[in-house]
């Protein structure tokens, strides 16, 4: 019954201007990680996201998009260091969570950025069933971005990629 009304407010989101969830196809349950094919996986068990309690009061951790990869601009925490007035950059990104209106996202980052070589960042294993072309780096820290700015998933995270995040 749950699983129903998140549909439905999707598909509202979606014809006020936002972009609806991706089908929810049968499996071990809506944040379940797919594969490049879009289907889930069978085998370990994958652990909920873990919100902190401001996030989980805006944000469902079952969206259907939780564990896509996403395209999306990521504003820099400071000054970027190669060109001057640089604010943000579009980035690969994880859906942690997702609202009608929004998602929450962690940016990820390739093998040589400053944040893939900081221990706020976890590295992916399966970088290319999640529809990446590097290696990427994962942050720790996640962003509120609209569901308008962000395009349709390139890929999702494996079961072992999505756990390593919690």
């Amino acid at each position: 019954r749950a699983a129903d009304e998140r549909r439905r407010q999707a598909q509202r989101a979606g014809r006020a201007g936002g972009r609806a969830p991706a089908p929810v196809t049968a499996g071990p349950g809506p944040s379940a990680p797919r594969d490049s094919a879009g289907t889930r996986p069978s085998g370990p068990a994958v652990r909920r996201a873990l919100l902190t309690p401001s996030e989980a009061a805006e944000f469902d951790p079952d969206d259907p998009w939780a564990t896509a990869v996403v395209v999306a601009e990521i504003e820099f925490d400071g000054p970027y260091p190669a060109e001057d007035g640089l604010t943000a950059k579009r980035r690969p990104c994880v859906v942690v969570a997702g609202s009608p209106t929004h998602l929450l996202l962690r940016p990820g980052y390739s093998a040589g950025g400053m944040q893939s070589r900081t221990w706020k960042s976890v590295p992916l294993r399966g970088w290319r069933q999640a529809g990446l072309r590097e290696d990427t780096w994962i942050e720790l820290a996640a962003r509120k971005v609209s569901r308008e700015e962000v395009g349709q998933p390139v890929g999702w995270l494996t079961a072992e990629d999505w756990n390593a995040l919690w």
